[in-house]
C-alpha cells in the first residue's frame, strides 16, 4: 500500500479543557488545554484544506468518515461553529489538523 501521509513523533497533545485535569502528570509530551478558539480555527482550516483536496487519512477510519458527513458547520459573527454531530470527534479531527498544518514557507523580497 502506498503511503500518503509521513508518520511523526507526538508532539503536541491537545485536550478539552474540562478533561485536562484527569491526565496524569509526567506525560510526555504534557497535554494542553484545548477549546473553542482552537475548533474554530480548525474548522476553518480543515474546511480550506478539504476544498483544495489536501486533506489524506488511513482508509480504516470510517467512524471519523460518519463523524464529518453527519457534522453540520454554520458560520457565525465569531467564527464556524458545530450545530449538529459528533462533537468530541469532530474537534479531535478539526484540532489535529490545525495543529499539524503548516503552511509553506512564502519569500518575501525587502
Amino acid at each position: 500500500m502506498e503511503q500518503l501521509a509521513e508518520f511523526r513523533p507526538v508532539r503536541q497533545l491537545l485536550v478539552g479543557a474540562s478533561l485536562i485535569d484527569r491526565f496524569p502528570s509526567g506525560m510526555t509530551p504534557p497535554p494542553l488545554p484545548a477549546g473553542g478558539a482552537q475548533t474554530r480555527v480548525g474548522l476553518a482550516v480543515f474546511r480550506d484544506l478539504a476544498a483544495g483536496g489536501q486533506i489524506v487519512h488511513d482508509v480504516n477510519t470510517r467512524d471519523v468518515d460518519e463523524a464529518i458527513a453527519a457534522t453540520d458547520v454554520r458560520e457565525a459573527p465569531s467564527g464556524l461553529l458545530i450545530v449538529r454531530g459528533p462533537r468530541y470527534l469532530i474537534h479531535a479531527v478539526v484540532w489535529a489538523v490545525a495543529a499539524a498544518h503548516k503552511p509553506a514557507p512564502v519569500l518575501a523580497v525587502r
